[in-house]
């Protein structure tokens, strides 16, 4: 008896937990989706909006939908918006919900400030349009009187409704002078008053081909894109720009880049008479003049020296098998076998990884401090024809790597010259010297 009464027991719970799994708890779960649809204010898919107006003290705006994605401001001026902002204001739309109905139908809107509204939003859908009336603060702390057009009810609701609607048409607009995507960008042009660039990017990496054919500096050209993609407006000058344009100065610089295929630019000015520390952005004809903090532009002023490479050997560590040295009269070399570098093909005369570890990132270092010939008719002149020191590195299959040779010294440097460039250049005297010799490699190992 006792057996058979536990049994229906444990029948019973199983039952009770398996009504509780596939009743009670997804009909609860159903229950408060249904209620929180009911408490919001305007049901509407994103997708079905077409468009929206906001009309209040400061401002009235409208903006439409130009394609599926895109959106584009249409009053008081045509112009691009801030993407960020559409998508906040949509959501912060989509999500208004009711805290308390204050009253079913009122006979004097004006106590709650609905007869003169703070604000005022138009919702265009596909099928219909949803109109929002704001009014005072309410009552109870942060919160607002709002009544949905063509409903006699007024709604308590959270006042962040109020403050994050801008007081401002400047806070809709798009902020970015050049609005893409830097890895897009297959080419470029720089034009200063003194000097000009074109850079190409090829096989993912930026060469320089005009005023001299050579790599360039990957880590300046994506930073100098990355200013241009973040140059942010200060204000707008809508009115009056073909006339304002005749009275500034020539540009300091011209921006062309080619994105996919597509021309964009931008002009910058110094005009004449001009707020302190701010400078002019002029780019399609169509778009306002941008005004730009001054110290923005420091970011895009480069010169030939910080455009081009400048690191003496582009090496990658793994990729190097064998290193040779010439120096004071002395040729070694040092060969990876498996897992040990020998030199000169003597086992016993064997090198911690460690050491050619810092070898190998002491030459990754080496920067030339001054390019001095770009075209040089005569090594003899620098020392280079006959060169006081070597290095040369080696693959796995015995090719080439790099070369770096170290020619005569003019002051506290020393001019140099690797094998992928005609270019001369000069490095500190200081680098000459850490170059090792046989015994510096071989010596005091603990």
């Amino acid at each position: 008896m006792r057996f058979k009464a536990l049994a229906l027991s444990g029948l019973i719970l199983c039952l009770l937990i398996v009504y509780l799994l596939f009743f009670e708890i997804p009909s609860a779960k159903k229950k408060s989706v249904g209620e929180i649809r009911s408490k919001k204010v305007l049901l509407f898919e994103e997708k079905d909006l077409k468009g929206f107006e906001v009309r209040s003290d400061g401002y009235d705006i409208s903006v439409d939908r130009t394609d599926n994605v895109s959106w584009k401001i249409t009053a008081p001026i045509r112009t691009e918006p801030d993407p960020e902002m559409i998508s906040r204001f949509i959501s912060l739309i989509g999500n208004i919900a009711a805290k308390r109905v204050v009253e079913e139908r009122s006979s004097d809107i004006k106590i709650f400030g609905l007869a003169r509204p703070v604000v005022e939003i138009l919702l265009r859908l596909k099928d219909r349009e949803e109109r929002l009336i704001l009014g005072n603060r309410g009552p109870i702390k942060n919160t607002l009187y709002i009544q949905k057009g063509g409903d006699d009810k007024i709604l308590l609701v959270d006042d962040r409704l109020i403050e994050e609607i801008p007081d401002r048409f400047y806070t809709w607009r798009r902020k970015q002078v050049l609005h893409f995507d830097q890895t897009h960008v297959d080419e470029f042009r720089l034009t200063y008053k003194d000097r000009s660039f074109f850079l190409i990017k090829e096989n993912d990496k930026w060469s320089l081909k005009k005023p001299i054919e050579t790599t360039a500096d990957q880590g300046e050209v994506n930073d100098l894109l990355s200013s241009l993609s973040r140059l942010s407006v200060h204000e707008f000058v809508d009115e009056g720009k073909e006339d304002l344009i005749k009275k500034i100065s020539p540009p300091i610089l011209k921006a062309v880049l080619k994105i996919q295929g597509e021309e964009k630019g931008v002009s910058f000015y110094l005009p004449t008479g001009r707020k302190k520390g701010i400078m002019y952005a002029v780019t399609a004809n169509e778009d306002p003049i941008y005004m730009i903090d001054e110290l923005l532009f420091k970011g895009l002023d480069k010169d030939l020296y910080r455009l081009r490479e400048k690191q003496a050997l582009d090496i990658k560590e793994e990729s190097v098998a064998g290193i040779e040295i010439r120096k004071n009269n002395e040729i070694f070399r040092i060969v990876k076998e498996k897992d040990n570098w020998i030199i000169n093909g003597k086992p016993e005369q064997k090198i911690d990884s460690p050491r050619i570890k810092d070898l190998l990132n002491l030459l990754k270092d080496i920067r030339a401090e001054r390019f001095v010939d770009d075209a040089p008719i005569d090594l003899l002149q620098y020392g280079l024809s006959k060169p006081q020191s070597m290095v040369s590195l080696f693959d796995k299959d015995n090719k080439p790597v790099g070369t770096l040779l170290f020619g005569r010294e003019k002051g506290d440097m020393i001019y140099a010259k690797n094998d992928r460039s005609r270019s001369i250049f000069l490095v500190k005297k200081e680098v000459f010297g850490s170059i090792p010799e046989t015994k510096d490699l071989t010596g005091n190992q603990k």
